[in-house]
């Protein structure tokens, strides 16, 4: 499956982004503006966004897996990190009630 021929996606709105942050901070996927803007992207060419999300999953386990052969601490951190975040996710939808 290639990129599809036609028009290239014009710029996405500000408050396009803004949402598709929110939703991405709110589910935790910890993705920054830049990688959404690149997924929002894809999808606007007709890229399915299941796929992406499973090629997200994929490179983020071969990321943890170098991360621990090169540093036997390396899960343990990420784990931290992730109760963490979620705690802090938790704390921000404590709030927003």
């Amino acid at each position: 499956m290639g990129i599809p021929d036609g028009p290239v996606p014009r710029e996405i709105p500000a408050a396009t982004m803004d949402a598709v942050q929110e939703l991405s901070d709110n589910l935790g996927t910890g993705l920054n503006r830049e990688s959404l803007e690149i997924l929002t992207r894809l999808c606007d060419y007709g890229v399915n966004p299941a796929a992406l999300a499973a090629v997200v999953v994929e490179l983020r386990k071969e990321r943890d897996a170098l991360a621990a052969a090169g540093d036997p601490d390396a899960l343990a951190r990420k784990e931290q990190d992730e109760r963490e975040r979620l705690e802090r996710a938790e704390a921000r939808d404590r709030r927003d009630d």
